[in-house]
């Protein structure tokens, strides 16, 4: 009796067995044709190449950030500077980029852009990513033509190297609050240039209430790890660095992440709030920051795949056209910020759609192997820049162009992640 008892149950577990392992096969045969489709839907798709094209001859024309922007923006630089190195000539990238070293102040600042024709500087002082926005850009330009011979290049009798070294520690002597050890800068949206005192708000003065947020501090840490590895500096300053690396890191998770709601306080006010308790801003979702995050490696893939997904759960609350390049949800309240720009709901910086930062959330997902959400993502940012012929600025609720064209920023950013997602696509084919 045991002994037919044991065959018995042998027998069970063998059908049982195989049972399993034939729903196994079914689910990876399912995921195979599910990634073939995915695969030719990328390849096949006749908006993504036209939209490829946009960006590369947008980017051919010139540096300055678009139609209605005479000057020649970092931080703009330094999102479409990947794409741009494929359409120009290696040597004008590297003078935009030297042109900054020999504009850059006595103090170690970087001026936010020069015009273009005369080469005169300007600086919103409201903002605290001129210098990471210049050392990210020289990274990359040095990473994708291994020429690092423009680190040695004397600017004004100082090579760019040591004129890196000077810029990230502008923002430690100047923005950098010893009590939080993170950076700061004055209250905007995200990262925006706005503050709320005053019109138009791009400079700090007495009315500035100084506020730390996500994305300055994310952008020093891309910068330090792209100033490591290229840099040729001494032991005492790596160590410096790499100390502030992790003490800032440290820092955004401690003061910064909201455990409770999986998300980033929008400000640690140093001093005090410009806003009424009542307006709820640490309610709101600041997508361009917690972008900037996960480029920065703060977020787990867990934590990017659920940022994502807060990010379309915005979006669909919003009730609008728009994607997950949505700046921020929901936006402040009507008339916190004084400018009229930013004063009413889902205007320019408080709500528009930004595809210069959504396009890096969609270059996020690829790098993480969230291919079907980056297609999901992608996909409306490349329709209506067809439809438009054109990138541009900002898109409103209803989904329609706003403020300047050929915007360069959004060219490089959407460019660069239809560029990823083909590649991620044809490398899938020779497997």
């Amino acid at each position: 009796h045991n002994m037919r008892g044991a065959l018995v149950f042998c027998l069970c577990s063998l059908i049982l067995v195989g049972c399993y392992g034939n729903e196994v096969k079914e689910e990876r045969k399912e995921r195979h044709h599910l990634m073939k489709d995915l695969v030719r839907d990328i390849l096949d798709n006749q908006n993504f190449a036209i939209a490829l094209n946009i960006s590369k001859s947008t980017l051919t024309s010139s540096f300055n950030s678009g139609t209605k922007y005479p000057q020649v923006w970092i931080r703009h630089v330094n999102a479409f500077l990947e794409l741009s190195l494929e359409v120009q000539a290696h040597d004008k990238v590297r003078d935009i980029l030297v042109t900054f070293g020999r504009l850059q102040n006595g103090d170690g600042s970087i001026p936010d852009g020069y015009d273009a024709s005369s080469h005169m500087p300007f600086t919103h002082t409201t903002e605290s990513d001129q210098e990471t926005s210049w050392v990210q850009a020289i990274y990359k330009y040095v990473n994708i033509t291994r020429d690092s011979s423009i680190l040695d290049i004397i600017c004004n009798g100082t090579s760019m190297q040591v004129r890196m070294d000077r810029a990230l520690q502008y923002v430690f002597n100047n923005k950098f609050s010893s009590f939080y050890g993170l950076v700061f800068g004055a209250t905007t949206i995200d990262w925006g240039d706005i503050q709320p005192e005053d019109v138009p708000g791009y400079d700090v003065d007495s009315y500035t209430h100084p506020a730390i947020d996500v994305y300055d501090n994310a952008m020093m840490s891309i910068a330090i790890q792209n100033y490591l590895s290229i840099a040729q500096t001494n032991s005492t300053r790596v160590s410096y660095y790499k100390n502030m690396l992790i003490s800032i890191s440290s820092n955004v998770t401690k003061y910064l992440w909201d455990s409770d709601h999986e998300k980033y306080h929008p400000h640690v006010y140093i001093y005090d709030r410009p806003f009424p308790l009542c307006s709820e801003e640490d309610a709101i979702y600041y997508h361009g920051g917690t972008t900037i995050a996960a480029l920065a490696g703060y977020l787990s893939r867990d934590q990017i795949m659920q940022a994502y997904l807060d990010m379309v759960k915005n979006v669909n609350a919003s009730g609008g056209q728009q994607t997950i390049g949505l700046s921020v949800y929901p936006p402040y309240m009507p008339g916190l910020f004084q400018n009229p720009t930013v004063s009413e709901q889902y205007s320019y910086q408080n709500g528009g759609d930004f595809d210069w930062f959504g396009g890096r959330m969609v270059q996020v997902l690829i790098r993480e192997g969230f291919i079907p959400e980056a297609m999901s993502s992608l996909v409306p940012m490349v329709d209506r820049v067809v439809k438009a012929r054109d990138y541009y600025e900002w898109w409103d609720y209803s989904n329609k162009p706003m403020g300047s064209g050929a915007w360069h920023a959004g060219a490089g950013a959407v460019g660069q992640a239809i560029a990823m997602l083909q590649s991620w696509a044809r490398s899938q084919v020779q497997l």
